[in-house]
């Protein structure tokens, strides 16, 4: 639920935007390409993996993340999500990417 609205597909969230129907390149595989909003240089980025963690993590995105030195959470989506509403009530500008299945 994301301003009183509900979502069922993979999304993404930077300050007050949402992107809905997100899907990545190869599915369940998160590359550089599936997050062109690094360019606006978040404060801080969280992912979530799904529900049971099958989204993999290209290493090229924490290798991005680290040179950008930008901090990350990677964990399962219901974890990711407590952490990017703990993060953003700080006032950090986040970026959220949720799997929001498997």
């Amino acid at each position: 639920m994301i301003n009183g609205q509900q979502y069922h597909r993979d999304v993404k969230i930077l300050g007050q935007r949402v992107i809905p129907n997100w899907w990545r390149k190869e599915g369940h595989y998160l590359q550089l390409v599936d997050l062109p909003e690094l360019e606006e240089k978040p404060e801080a980025v969280v992912i979530g993996t799904g529900k049971y963690g099958r989204m993999d993590v290209d290493p090229e995105v924490l290798h991005r993340l680290e040179a950008l030195a930008i901090p990350y959470t990677i964990a399962i989506t219901d974890e990711a999500i407590q952490q990017f509403k703990t993060l953003s009530r700080k006032g950090k500008r986040v970026l959220g990417a949720f799997h929001l299945t498997c």
